[in-house]
């Protein structure tokens, strides 16, 4: 499996949605994130979003534009 790091300000589109990748300021709430839905992450496993596994050590989201 091909784990996809994309960095602060990438902007991509996945399946049609237009995704922006941010940076959480202060703390890690995922409510803000596009993949996070009905309390649970459905983002795929290959994307990267915690700052322990990314090699930039952020935590990420994925915001729709």
């Amino acid at each position: 499996m091909i784990m996809k790091e994309f960095n602060v300000g990438d902007k991509f589109a996945m399946k049609g949605v237009n995704l922006e990748v941010c940076e959480f300021e202060n703390s890690f709430d995922c409510d803000k994130c596009y993949f996070f839905k009905e309390d649970d992450c459905i983002a795929p496993e290959t994307i990267l979003c915690s700052a322990d596994k990314r090699k930039d050590g952020k935590f990420v989201y994925f915001k729709e534009f």
